[in-house]
C-alpha cells in the first residue's frame, strides 16, 4: 500500500487536471464575468443569483484571450434575439433594423472565432445564456410586445458590451484584438443610437 501511495504521489502531478494553478484559473472569473455579476446583483438588490454562477467560464490566463471568449458570446446572444424576432415580426419597418443588427453581429463573430481559431488556437464555441433563450422564447410568443422586447434587451445587451470594451481597452496587449476591439465599439455605437431612435419612434403618437 506504501508503495502504491508514494506512486500516486510522483504521477498526480503529470495530470494537468489536478494542478493547483490551472484549478486557481477556472475559479477565476474573467473581467467581463465578474462585470456581469455586478450588473445583476445591482438590478437585483445586491443578492447573488444562479444566473451569475451559469455565466462563469474558465479563465484563459489571457485578458486578450478572455476579452474574444466574452465578446464573442455576447455577439451569439445578440443574434439569437435577432433570430428570433424575425420569426416573429410583423412589422415590415422593423425588419430592415433587425436584419442590420443579425448581419452585423454574425460578422463580428464570424471575425471574432478566426481570431481565436488563429493567433490564439483556440476552438471555443460561444453560446447565448438561458436569459437569452428565455427573451428568445417569449419574441415568439403570439401577441407578445415582440419590437419591444427585441429593442429594450437588444439595446441593454449592446450597452453592456460597450462598457466592457471601454473598461478593457486600456489593458489589451495585441494590437489586432485592440482593432477588433475599436471596430466592434464603432459598430455598438451605430446599433445602439438606431435601436434608441426605434425606442424613440415608438413613444411619440
Amino acid at each position: 500500500m506504501r508503495a502504491v501511495s508514494l506512486a500516486l504521489l510522483v504521477l498526480l502531478p503529470l495530470f494537468p487536471g489536478c494542478s493547483k494553478k490551472e484549478k486557481e484559473n477556472y475559479d477565476e472569473p474573467t473581467p467581463f464575468e465578474l462585470y456581469q455579476a455586478k450588473q445583476r446583483m445591482e438590478s437585483r438588490g445586491g443578492k447573488p443569483t444562479g444566473a451569475i454562477q451559469e455565466s462563469r467560464r474558465p479563465s484563459t490566463g489571457d485578458g486578450d484571450h478572455d476579452f474574444l471568449r466574452a465578446i464573442s458570446d455576447h455577439d451569439k446572444n445578440v443574434v439569437v434575439l435577432s433570430d428570433a424576432a424575425l420569426e416573429s415580426n410583423t412589422r415590415p419597418e422593423m425588419e430592415d433594423l433587425i436584419r442590420r443588427v443579425e448581419d452585423r453581429h454574425g460578422h463580428n463573430l464570424d471575425a471574432i472565432t478566426a481570431l481565436l481559431r488563429g493567433p490564439f488556437n483556440d476552438r471555443y464555441v460561444s453560446q447565448a445564456t438561458n436569459e437569452t433563450r428565455a427573451t428568445a422564447d417569449l419574441l415568439r410568443r403570439p401577441g407578445a410586445d415582440n419590437r419591444r422586447l427585441f429593442l429594450n434587451a437588444t439595446l441593454k445587451s449592446e450597452e453592456n458590451a460597450a462598457r466592457l470594451i471601454d473598461s478593457v481597452l486600456t489593458k489589451i496587449k495585441r494590437s489586432d484584438v485592440r482593432t477588433m476591439a475599436l471596430n466592434i465599439k464603432s459598430a455598438k455605437t451605430v446599433d445602439i443610437e438606431a435601436i434608441r431612435n426605434a425606442l424613440t419612434r415608438m413613444e411619440t403618437p
